[in-house]
C-alpha cells in the first residue's frame, strides 16, 4: 500500500495541528496570574502536536468528524504538556530547552513550574468532563484511558530515572499516551460497530507508533545538535541513562526502528484506503528529524 501524495499529506497534517491549536487557546482559561501565564507557555509553545492529531485521524477512519474528539485531542496536548514540564525540571532531566524555548522552569522559577504541570494535568480531565456532546460510556471510558496513559507516563518516568529497562521505559513513558490517542475514539463506537475490534487494532497501532517516536528521539538526540532538536543535545548521555542508540548503535537502533513502522503500517492495513493517512503519519515519524 503506497503513501498519501507528500503534500497532500502535509497540507492535511498542517490544517489538522492549526485546528488543534486554536482549540488548545480556547481552551486555557484568560488570567493573568503567574501561574496561568506559565500554564499557557507550555501548552500553547510550538509543538508537533502528533497525539491530538493521532487522535482525530482516527475518529475520522472511524466516521466521526473531527469536533467530536476536541475535548480529548485537547486532552491529550495538556497531558502531555504537563508531562515535559515535569520532565525537564532539575529533579528528573535539568534541560534549559523545549521545542526552541527556555523550559518551564527557566522561564518561571521551579515553583511555579511544578505547580502549572499539576495544572495542567487537571486542566485535561477537565476538558473531558465538562464535554457534555460525548455519551457518557464513553466520556468514562476516554477518562479511564488518559488516566491510565499518566499513570504508565509516571511509571515509565521512574524507569527513566532508575536506567531501568529500555522497552518497558518506552512503551510507559511515551508509547501508552501515544496508544490512547490512536485507540481512544473507538470507545465512541457502539458495541454492535466491532468496537473492541477497533480498539485493539488502533491501540496496537499506537504502541508501535510511540516505540518508533521514542528510538526515533534517542538517535536525534544523540546525533543532532541544540538548533535542529529544539532540547539539550546529548542529554541523555550526560544523565548515563541507555538509550537505543548507545545500546545498539545507529545502524541497529534505525533497524529496530523500521521493525516498528513495519508493525505498525501491518496494524492498520485492513482499513484499507481509510488507513492511508495513519500509515502516512507512520512514515512520516520514522524521517523526522526534530
Amino acid at each position: 500500500m503506497g503513501q498519501l501524495h507528500h503534500d497532500y499529506f502535509y497540507n492535511e497534517f498542517n490544517e489538522l495541528v492549526s485546528l488543534v491549536e486554536g482549540w488548545i487557546r480556547n481552551s486555557i482559561p484568560d488570567t493573568k496570574s503567574r501561574l496561568g501565564s506559565a500554564i499557557r507557555y507550555s501548552a500553547e509553545s510550538p509543538g508537533k502536536r502528533l497525539r491530538a492529531v493521532l487522535a482525530i485521524s482516527s475518529a475520522n477512519l472511524l466516521g466521526f468528524e473531527s469536533e467530536r474528539v476536541k475535548s480529548f485531542a485537547v486532552a491529550l496536548e495538556l497531558l502531555h504538556a504537563g508531562s515535559l514540564v515535569h520532565d525537564d525540571l532539575p529533579a528528573i532531566d535539568n534541560d534549559d530547552l523545549r521545542r526552541g524555548l527556555p523550559t518551564a522552569h527557566r522561564q518561571f522559577g521551579e515553583g511555579v513550574a511544578i505547580l502549572s504541570g499539576d495544572a495542567l494535568f487537571a486542566q485535561a480531565f477537565l476538558q473531558v468532563a465538562e464535554d457534555h456532546s460525548l455519551p457518557a460510556e464513553g466520556k468514562n471510558e476516554m477518562i479511564r484511558l488518559l488516566s491510565t496513559a499518566l499513570l504508565d507516563l509516571c511509571d515509565g518516568q521512574v524507569l527513566d530515572l532508575e536506567n531501568g529497562d529500555l522497552e518497558q521505559r518506552h512503551l510507559k513513558k511515551t508509547a501508552s499516551l501515544i496508544s490512547v490517542a490512536a485507540s481512544g475514539p473507538a470507545k465512541l463506537l457502539s458495541f454492535e460497530e466491532k468496537r473492541g475490534e477497533h480498539y485493539l487494532r488502533l491501540s496496537r497501532f499506537g504502541y508501535e507508533l510511540g516505540l518508533l517516536f521514542q528510538i526515533t528521539d534517542d538517535i536525534l538526540d544523540g546525533t543532532k545538535p541544540s538548533e535542529v532538536t529544539g532540547k539539550t543535545a546529548g542529554s541523555d548521555l550526560r544523565s548515563g541513562r541507555t538509550t537505543y542508540l548507545s545500546k545498539f548503535g545507529e545502524v541497529e537502533a534505525r533497524a529496530i526502528a523500521a521493525k516498528h513502522l513495519q508493525n505498525a503500517l501491518s496494524a492498520v492495513e485492513p482499513y484499507g484506503e481509510r488507513g492511508l493517512f495513519l500509515q502516512t503519519l507512520a512514515h512520516t515519524v520514522s524521517m523526522r528529524d526534530r
